[in-house]
């Protein structure tokens, strides 16, 4: 007897959205996936552009989560590449190892520097003994830490690229992002090696052969091979609600024409919360869609620069955390797998974080080249007569913003969406959630396990708080 099997839909094409159309087709699930872009792989994916295959930006993989590693390692086989990591941080014109060594910073920067930010620590501490003060934002964590100096010269104005102002910058996203919460555990991991650890900073990366979104690639297959659709190109236009459940699905496919997905048991979004309300019919409360609306995200220009050279830095990554070059990070396609860059070239990707009507968002790839490699020179990357091309690219909403009272949003949001039975949210964009690649298999396969096991939206609200504990090694 043929048994109708059950229906899930999945927006969004990313390795969350992948992965979770992996596990439930695998398991006996009708799986198909709707990604508006005409890739898969969100921000997890490779282009070719000439003879060099280059990422969205730097991407690694590593994992404290149990389990996670080995799947990955399972997944791409004999094209996981193993990488030492290396990386450093420039500041006041020299190159510090990263995380910073506090002893090398002291023996690196002028004397009178080094004992301003001790000063201001001893400070910081006295303050905080005689009158106790809660952190809210990122500037009263760093503060409250490291004193003003250390502050100042360390975490302000890497603040203010990346994130933007730090006095409404949230606290969490200082916990989250930040390994180390002071100089004294700073100092303590430099002398026991700690920093070393893998809570701290992971010694080890591990990398696909053929670049990173190879990884895409494998678990878009592994949907293919247990008959689920991938729909590229398809917009979705109405979420259709009966009670308390997602019945319907329309969008447009790649041809513009209006399509309808009916009978739907589960349904997975991993797409922008603000559109994903957009969606709902009927629709959202206006107090939901405003909430969403509120929640903000930062814009990226990724800037890759081709070298007639074998290789142009000694490391993956360099952090510039100071506002006098324009961009926060620079890496080195080639260090991630030489496989990907042809011999005697290089490429190396210079990534600008900003709002999308900051000037370096909104001007054109010639300015932003003369800018780019002028600042790279300035700090020892290149000669511009190295440069034998240039390419731009924009990318609007990236990361997100963790503004104070973003909180109080993101629970409107949620409690709306999680009201219905049959709706899940997931992934960075899905749940506002700044996370990496194994966070996101790690949502996708509990999610999964969550469906499949019949658990109560009770147990799926359990499983979202787990969401929020996840941290992010460096």
């Amino acid at each position: 007897m043929n048994l109708k099997k059950k229906k899930a839909v999945i927006l969004g094409a990313g390795v969350t959205g992948l992965k979770a159309a992996a596990e439930l087709a695998r398991a006996g699930y009708a799986v198909h996936v709707l990604e508006k872009n005409v890739h898969i792989g969100g921000m997890a994916y490779s282009f070719q552009y000439k003879d060099v295959t280059l990422d969205y930006g730097p991407h690694k993989f590593y994992s404290q989560i149990k389990g996670i590693m080995p799947e990955y390692k399972e997944l791409l086989g004999e094209n996981c590449l193993t990488r030492e990591k290396t990386n450093s941080l420039y500041l006041l014109g020299k190159y510090f190892r990263f995380p910073p060594n506090p002893f090398q910073l002291a023996f690196g920067i002028n004397p009178l520097i080094i004992a301003r930010c001790g000063i201001s620590y001893c400070s910081s501490l006295l303050g905080s003994f005689f009158s106790p003060k809660q952190n809210i934002s990122y500037e009263d964590y760093f503060l409250h830490g490291f004193g003003k100096g250390a502050y100042d010269l360390l975490f302000k104005d890497f603040c203010w690229k990346v994130w933007g102002d730090p006095k409404i910058i949230s606290e969490e996203l200082a916990r989250r992002r930040i390994p180390v919460p002071n100089i004294k555990e700073l100092a303590k991991n430099a002398l026991t090696g700690a920093q070393d650890k893998p809570d701290v900073s992971a010694k080890y990366f591990y990398y696909p052969k053929q670049g990173f979104g190879k990884f895409s690639d494998i678990l878009a297959d592994d949907i293919l091979s247990h008959d689920g659709i991938i729909s590229l190109g398809a917009v979705p236009q109405e979420i259709i609600t009966n009670g308390k459940k997602v019945t319907s699905l329309v969008y447009l496919d790649h041809t513009k024409k209006k399509q309808t997905l009916s009978d739907i048991d589960v349904f997975i979004s991993t797409i922008h919360l603000k559109d994903l309300v957009a969606l709902f019919a009927p629709k959202a409360p206006s107090s939901v869609a405003d909430a969403s609306g509120a929640l903000r995200y930062r814009a990226l220009r990724l800037c890759y620069v081709f070298l007639d050279k074998e290789r142009a830095l000694r490391d993956n990554w360099f952090f510039f955390p100071e506002q006098n070059v324009c961009f926060n990070r620079v890496s080195e396609q080639k260090s991630f797998s030489p496989f990907t860059v042809p011999s005697g070239k290089t490429v190396i990707t210079a990534e600008i974080t900003c709002d999308i009507d900051n000037r370096y968002y909104t001007m054109d790839d010639a300015a932003l080249r003369a800018v780019v490699l002028a600042d790279l020179e300035k700090v020892g990357i290149l000669k511009k007569e190295e440069v034998i091309d240039f390419l731009a690219k924009k990318l609007a909403r990236v990361y997100p913003v963790y503004a104070i009272g973003f909180r109080e949003h993101l629970s409107v949001v949620l409690g709306y969406i999680h009201s219905f039975d049959n709706v899940y949210t997931i992934g960075r964009q899905g749940l506002f959630n700044y996370n990496n690649t194994d966070h996101c298999m790690d949502m996708a396969n509990l999610t999964a396990q969550h469906i499949l096991s019949n658990g109560t939206r009770a147990d799926w609200l359990k499983i979202v708080q787990i969401f929020d504990t996840y941290k992010i090694v460096d």
